[in-house]
């Protein structure tokens, strides 16, 4: 059985949400955690154990200020009881946690790298050293490069086009063609859209240019890009994420590159980086809609914005 508590009010949430967890060990666990936001970003304690062993590591729940947050007392059915499997879980990027009682499929472990494959090479070789290699499964980058397996440490197309043959044929099987089987997912999971756009600087000036763009949107930022709100702002320069609601700022894991993102309120993710090759400024749209129609809608609404850009 498990336990889970949650509250949001005027009051620091974490004691409140220890009590409620006292309130249910009746109902047997093996691991106890609790997700905090404090304003700028969501704090996660957990533990394998008794309820008491979260209460030591949060002085109470003392040392997790926030007013908002969720708790949980798990009790291992599937997976055994750990730190990783205890809950509440993050997403990749950290801004959303949940707890549940049942299993979550289809799962795995997802590394956000920098541009460029000697970036995934490294994560190879850190698994390898690990003595976990076998954990590597599949990397890929914007540049459409793709790596199956660990025996390489770049792009490798002819073990992709293996897996788009082998692909083709799992699906005719079915009845269905590649395309088919996009659309399913499409259907499934929302219709994505990416698109990029090239910001040509020729000249002697080309570089100046795209040095003065940059420092642009980093003075000035949009609050709001086709008329959505940017409710996220990340520099891979410093490796700052600054919430645009509240003004809180952070850190993330990825700094020393020359990119900006921009997260809108529809979910739509917009990237800014010069070109480390070719004079000009190149700039992703990614975002999805309900429906292809609506895709594509914001995929001409954004580029639009694209359009505006000027050093």
């Amino acid at each position: 059985m498990c336990g889970i508590v949650g509250y949001i009010g005027t009051k620091q949430a974490a004691p409140i949400i220890l009590d409620g967890l006292s309130r249910l060990e009746y109902r047997g666990y093996d691991s106890a955690g609790m997700a905090i936001y404090d304003g700028e970003k969501i704090n996660i304690t957990k533990s394998v154990g008794r309820l008491k062993i979260l209460e030591n590591l949060t002085h109470g729940g003392e040392t997790m200020t926030g007013l908002c947050g969720i708790g949980h007392t798990r009790w291992a059915t599937h997976g055994i009881p750990s730190n990783v499997n205890a809950h509440p879980h993050f997403n990749a990027d950290e801004t959303i946690t949940v707890v549940h009682n049942g299993i979550i499929e289809n799962y795995i472990q997802l590394r956000r790298m920098l541009t460029g494959f000697k970036y995934i090479g490294e994560q190879i070789g850190l698994l390898e050293a690990e003595g976990r290699k076998e954990r590597y499964i599949f990397g890929f980058e914007e540049s459409y490069g793709y790596l199956s397996g660990a025996h390489v440490r770049d792009k490798d197309a002819v073990t992709a086009s293996l897996l788009l043959t082998e692909m083709a044929a799992y699906y005719a099987a079915k009845g269905m063609t590649v395309l088919d089987a996009l659309q399913a997912l499409f259907e499934k999971h929302g219709f994505y859209g990416e698109k990029t756009h090239n910001l040509v600087m020729p000249g002697l000036d080309g570089l100046a240019d795209m040095a003065k763009l940059m420092k642009n949107l980093r003075e000035n930022p949009p609050a709001e890009i086709g008329g959505v709100q940017v409710v996220q702002r990340k520099d891979y320069q410093d490796g700052s994420v600054v919430d645009c609601a509240g003004g809180g700022k952070s850190a993330m894991e990825l700094s020393g590159s020359n990119v900006l993102r921009f997260e809108l309120a529809d979910g739509t993710s917009i990237i800014v980086r010069p070109s480390g090759t070719e004079p000009k400024i190149k700039v992703y749209i990614l975002t999805k809609g309900r429906d292809a129609a609506e895709r594509d809608a914001n995929v001409a609404k954004y580029s639009r914005w694209v359009e505006t850009l000027t050093p």
